[in-house]
Order: structure tokens, then sequence, then C-alpha cells
């Protein structure tokens, strides 16, 4: 019988680090953005106001899983305390911090949704974002529904293209008109004005990747009204400190797009387990005309290809123009849950719908 052993605060003492690393490996989703020392780095510069909780299912003396959240104390109408608790570090991860074996999941997360909603421990609202293919979120859902727990359900995409065929079979699933012809068209110009060419990077010091990528990522950002994560000085630090943890472990790869020796598009990304993960790309606004983002994709998607990787995944994110590389798609689940059961939840919910209706009349 699985038993829950809350964690607060991001310790991993005692056998629990020996079974975090094992977990990781044993999970079939993508986990590298778990590592202990990503997660400290990000809690260290993004995660100000959040209390990490882990809790740790365990059989016996064995660790079975370990569901790592995090929760943070507002309050509502300035006056309700109110608790939100969501996945360790997921306002900047792509999946689901679930780590235990696939077989395992569903019995670590139904002990998990036990505990919390049994335990006495007080919240508000549980998100459950970026829950990839059919578990865990199977597992969550068959709990929630089976004893008629009320949550909102949105359905996602994860975009990725399969890279293990041949290669006019990958570029058979784009689109003819956006990938296939503008490539062509974005090659014509750079060579007419005076040639580009791609490097790939493994080893740079983080400085200088953030130096070259940073200017770039600002304007794209600014130009769609959106404040850039590489501006800021909290932000630049945290990349600094995943860059320098991934780079020796060989997962750290970044891509330029170069036209007279001026980078005018990158990719950011992570290669793991046979798939590279593109975390952050952006192009010089100025460049747009020559189909930077396109072009740098194509020789990343070649290059991926050359190499022997499996699997490039645009992780999360459902911008239009991922669905022009590809026709291959994972789900992706983001589950929220109202905490009913206790009195002051109830009365806390009873009071947000009773404000959303006045707000409702008022408007008309």
């Amino acid at each position: 019988m699985i038993a829950i052993d809350p964690r607060f605060g991001f310790r991993l003492e005692g056998d629990l680090a020996a079974a975090w690393r094992r977990l990781q490996a044993e999970a079939t989703w993508p986990t590298f953005q778990h590592d202990p020392e990503h997660v400290a780095a990000w809690l260290r510069h993004l995660g100000c106001g959040f209390t990490p909780l882990l809790l740790v299912a365990r059989e016996g003396a064995d660790v079975a899983g370990i569901v790592p959240l995090m929760y943070v104390d507002g309050r509502r109408r300035s006056l309700l305390p109110y608790r939100s608790v969501r996945f360790l570090a997921d306002l900047h991860a792509d999946y689901a911090a679930v780590l235990a074996p696939p077989e395992r999941a569903g019995d670590v997360l139904s002990a998990a949704l036990t505990w919390l909603f049994e335990d006495g421990w007080r919240w508000e609202a549980l998100v459950l974002d970026n829950l990839a293919g059919g578990e865990p979120a199977g597992a969550l859902r068959a709990w929630l529904d089976g004893r008629g727990v009320d949550y909102a359900r949105a359905e996602g995409r994860y975009y990725h293209v399969d890279l293990a065929r041949p290669w006019d079979q990958v570029m058979a699933d784009t689109s003819r008109r956006f990938v296939r012809k503008n490539i062509n068209l974005a090659r014509n110009r750079l060579a007419r004005a005076g040639g580009y060419e791609v490097e790939a990077s493994t080893s740079w010091d983080p400085r200088r990747v953030l130096a070259e990528a940073a200017p770039i990522h600002a304007a794209r950002q600014l130009e769609m009204g959106r404040a850039s994560l590489l501006a800021d000085p909290r932000g630049r630090a945290f990349l600094d400190e995943v860059i320098r943890h991934h780079t020796p472990r060989g997962r750290f790869r970044a891509y330029w797009l170069r036209h007279r020796g001026r980078a005018i598009a990158y990719m950011l990304g992570f290669e793991d387990r046979g798939t590279y993960h593109a975390w952050n790309m952006a192009f010089d606004p100025e460049a747009a005309h020559f189909y930077p983002s396109r072009l740098l994709i194509h020789e990343i998607l070649r290059d991926c290809h050359a190499r022997g990787v499996k699997e490039f995944d645009f992780m999360r994110g459902e911008a239009d123009y991922k669905s022009k590389w590809t026709t291959r798609v994972r789900s992706r689940t983001k589950l929220v849950v109202k905490n009913r059961v206790t009195t002051y939840g109830r009365a806390v919910h009873f009071l947000e719908s009773v404000f959303a209706k006045t707000r409702e009349a008022a408007a008309r």
C-alpha cells in the first residue's frame, strides 16, 4: 500500500536524492527540466513566493514515486486567504513533473490526490498543467471522476517531428507553401544579400550565449508587446545556471543563423534521450523579409536528422507555425480543481461566484 510522506521545501535528503534520479530515468516523458539543479535554479531566481511541496509516495521503505508540487499563499479580493497549488516549477517547464515509472504513475497520483483531499492540509485551487499523452492525465481524471470532484479541463497539443525515417518523408509532412516555398525564397534572398551560415554551439560560456540571444529576443518580444525573459536579470541568472548545468552533460545545443557575420535568428534547445527539445527561439524583426526562423528550423531539422536524432520536439505552446512543420501531435492536458470539500473552500468559491455574478450584472 502506498503512503504519502509530505516534504515541505526542496531538500533532497537521505534516500530521496537517489530516488529522484532513479525515477527521472524510469519516466517515459521528458524529465531533464526536473533535474534537481535545474529546479533549484528556478526556485532561486524565478520562484519567488512559491513553497515547494514534495509528495513522496512510499511502499514500505521504498520510494515508489514523487509528485513535486509548489504552492503560493495569496488573498482573494484582498481579503480571503487563498492557496493555489501546481506542479513544481511548471511556469517555465514544458512537461508535468510526475516522477514515477509509467506502470505506477496512476497509483502514485491517486495516493497524492487522496492526501490532498483527505489529510486536512488547506488549499483552495489545484492547477495541474502540461500533462502529456494519456498518462498521467488519465489517472488524475479517473480519480476525480470516481469521487465526483468537479474540475475544468483544457486540451492542447505538443507538436513534434518524427526524424526516425527518410528525409523526404520528413519534408513531405511540412506545408508546401509556408515551409518549402519560403525556405527556397529565404535562401535566394540571403544569397543575393551576401549569404548566410548556420552555426551550432554546444560548449559556449552561458554569458556569450545570452549576450547574442538577448537582444534578438528582446526586439522580437517588443514587437509582439511582451516582456523578454532574457532581458530580465532574474531570467538571465536562471538561464546562466541552467546552461552551465546541462552543457557538460551534453544536452544544451544552440543554433544561430548568421547573415554577414551577425546573428539574425537563434534557437536554444536541449538534446536528451534522442530528442531535440526546442526551448527558446527568436529572430531579428529587421530581418523578417529573409524568413529567418523558417530557414533556421529547416537547417536544425536537417542537422538533427543527419546526426541520428529521432525526434524534434516543439515543446509547449500552440503557435500556428508549428502545425506547418508536422502533422504529429501529442495531447497536452490542463486540469483546474477547486477545493469544495472543506467548509472554508466551499465558502470561498461560493463568494467567488457571487462576485462574478455581481460583475456581470454591473456590466450589462
